[in-house]
């Protein structure tokens, strides 16, 4: 047919030749890995890079389908940051997963009101992805695979973290059969390799959340930040990053007094101190560990909230503490609108305190004539707070601690400026403090 095909003089002959040539190929089975391919390119397929952003999305939102042609993988991501996500669309592309044609962004509100993008992208059927499918998928269901350490790289975590979304749950392919064995598998993987302690909980709709352990987050941090861009590095200054993915499992009725177990998987640690009994449950009672006296007790700072507290108490910062036998509570309050963004990244940073939720509070001045408008939300009474009551206070007076000048980082001054700064006419920064001297600031931003 090749011979027909390049010797023809006339276009009947070469048509014959072109459709006999595709034809034979079709038989040998080389029509999908010659034809298609010579339009893509694919040569990138297996390396090691592409592997590892395919394993990770696997990990998170994205799955695989398989018919005759081979295996496709329908790539679903979900991001507040519209460049990223194009970015990783476009590498896909590049290496010829998916077509050139740039998939519509549609939008879906998180739990914590916030507005974010997502696309759901099918690449073409290959059969250069037939050994993911098999090292997937058991009897046609998703499952973690029993090599997983070895291709868990950095670059794969960082696009399973990437990943995590709350509302984002578009079809039952995405979810994992799972057991305690595999979440503990898991878990165990992350401590051996990185060196990353990790507990695990079920949640709403299935999804299975590994939170890292606050002793992990420096070192987390430090082995996914090189492969996440920098307006999304951000994120990993949260004290409660996760990684999930999606499940066949879900929770007892929310009326069940039955401990959080389903289908035998438990809430676990890997930090060696036995089931971590965490619950979604905000109300009060014995479903929720953050109203229990061991977990304040044995709760601890992130370096991060510690350097973010100081920032806070020097600004709008108000911290509770009735009585000295009392354990102290921080209050944050901010404008609404105006600075309602700030109060939810503050209410994200500080989230292990608190069981409340941003709330909005409307006081009318009826002498004035006018309505105003605030968010505010208060943290748990926990024993970590009391040194900073103590550091802030006298006689239940806000004070300036003599070492704050030791005690004012980069990260604490960025908090105070958000919490109590503004913009002149100028556009210079200015602080609008009423207890901070002019003499003692100036000392310490000599510093910076």
């Amino acid at each position: 047919m090749m011979i027909i095909l390049v010797t023809a003089n006339n276009y009947l002959l070469m048509f014959v030749g072109w459709e006999g040539y595709l034809n034979s190929l079709k038989w040998l089975n080389l029509y999908k890995t010659t034809i298609l391919n010579k339009n893509r390119n694919i040569s990138s397929v297996n390396n090691k890079d592409n592997i590892s952003l395919i394993i990770g999305s696997l990990l998170g939102s994205s799955y695989l389908e398989k018919n005759e042609r081979g295996v496709r993988i329908v790539f679903i991501k979900c991001s507040g940051n519209v460049e990223y996500l194009m970015q990783f669309y476009n590498h896909l592309n590049t290496v010829g997963y998916c077509k050139q044609k740039k998939p519509g962004l549609n939008k879906v509100i998180s739990k914590n009101n916030k507005l974010l993008y997502y696309w759901k992208a099918e690449s073409y059927y290959l059969t250069q992805f037939e050994w993911l499918y098999q090292m997937f998928y058991k009897h046609n269901r998703k499952t973690i695979p029993l090599n997983l350490k070895e291709y868990l790289t950095p670059l794969s975590l960082s696009t399973w973290y990437l990943d995590n979304t709350d509302k984002l749950y578009l079809s039952d392919n995405q979810s994992f059969d799972l057991n305690n064995e595999n979440l503990n598998q898991i878990s165990q993987i992350l401590k051996d390799k990185y060196n990353i302690y990790t507990s695990h909980r079920l949640e709403s709709k299935g999804k299975v959340a590994f939170y890292i352990e606050n002793k992990s987050l420096n070192n987390f941090s430090e082995t996914v930040k090189p492969y996440i861009s920098s307006s999304l590095q951000y994120k990993l200054n949260g004290s409660h990053n996760k990684l999930t993915m999606w499940s066949n499992l879900r929770l007892p009725s929310s009326k069940s007094t039955y401990p959080l177990v389903h289908n035998n998987v438990r809430n676990y640690s890997t930090s060696g101190a036995g089931p971590a009994l965490v619950s979604l449950d905000r109300g009060r009672g014995d479903k929720n560990i953050k109203y229990s006296a061991k977990y304040k007790k044995e709760y601890i700072l992130t370096d991060i909230q510690k350097e973010a507290l100081i920032g806070i108490a020097l600004g709008d910062g108000f911290i509770e503490r009735p009585k000295p036998t009392h354990n102290a509570r921080i209050r944050i309050e901010q404008s609404y609108p105006e600075k309602s963004e700030y109060l939810k990244s503050l209410h994200e940073l500080l989230e292990p305190l608190t069981v409340m939720e941003p709330t909005i509070l409307t006081r009318e001045y009826k002498k004035r004539g006018v309505l105003t408008q605030s968010m505010y939300f208060r943290t748990l009474a926990m024993p970590c707070l009391n040194y900073y009551h103590e550091l802030f206070y006298k006689d239940n007076v806000k004070i300036i601690p003599r070492n704050l000048e030791e005690l004012l980082t980069a990260r604490g001054l960025a908090y105070l400026i958000m919490d109590d700064g503004g913009k002149s006419v100028y556009n210079q920064t200015i602080l609008h403090t009423r207890f901070l001297k002019k003499k003692k600031m100036l000392n310490i931003f000599k510093r910076f």
